[in-house]
């Protein structure tokens, strides 16, 4: 449990934000990546075409799945 000034509970909604940056299931990771540092976040929620949630990016993805050759056919 967090709790933010005057000890009062902190919800998700209390410090999301309502502009999301997505980017589409058809993005190669060269411009997922390059959306995530244009709008300087580290993680984006994949759509389909009808706009639903399929996935998500994170920048821990990108990093393990440039760098890390053990990882290469995984899912992270």
């Amino acid at each position: 449990m967090q709790l933010g000034q005057d000890n009062f509970l902190l919800y998700a909604r209390d410090v999301m934000t309502t502009s999301v940056v997505s980017v589409t299931s058809h993005c190669s990771l060269s411009e997922a990546a390059e959306v995530l540092l244009e709008h300087e976040v580290s993680g984006a929620p994949v759509v389909d075409d009808d706009g639903h949630i399929v996935g998500i990016i994170t920048e821990f993805a990108l990093l393990v799945l440039t760098y890390d050759t053990e990882c290469k056919d995984d899912i992270v």
